[in-house]
């Protein structure tokens, strides 16, 4: 019946619109993903976290939990620094920290070890992935 086919249109037509809004979502994530890549790999962020990073890489180590409390005290104090240097780069370009902490998620789920400078704010974001990143460094 007419009926049908323009309900199947009308719900057709929105889910295109719903693509397109997605690949507008992808296409913007992935412009600022390809600028914290850039910025994650400049010497203004590596001299920021390269001390944390030192010290943290030679506390942890490959247990899988138990983790002691100086481990905890190093990813919040390099999260906070990693928060710093990057509120002041966001504030130039005009982004939320929270739009970012999104995207570095979303690219995790979507794509893991796609961008290795993200896996710095990763972990900044997540305990485990700190521990993770710090094991990589002591390699």
């Amino acid at each position: 019946s007419p009926g049908h086919s323009a309900i199947g249109a009308a719900a057709g037509a929105a889910e295109l619109e719903h693509d397109e809004h997605e690949l507008k979502d992808r296409e913007s994530a992935v412009v600022v993903l390809s600028m914290l890549e850039d910025y994650c790999s400049s010497p203004e962020f590596l001299e920021g976290v390269q001390e944390l990073i030192m010290e943290g890489a030679a506390l942890v180590d490959d247990r899988e939990d138990n983790f002691p409390l100086a481990w905890y005290e190093c990813f919040q104090r390099y999260a906070q620094t990693v928060e710093q240097l990057l509120e002041r780069f966001l504030e130039e370009r005009g982004l939320e920290l929270e739009e970012v902490a999104r995207i570095c998620e979303w690219l995790r789920e979507e794509a893991p070890h796609t961008l290795f400078s993200i896996d710095y704010l990763l972990a900044s974001l997540d305990f485990e992935a700190f521990v993770s990143l710090m094991l990589d460094w002591k390699e």
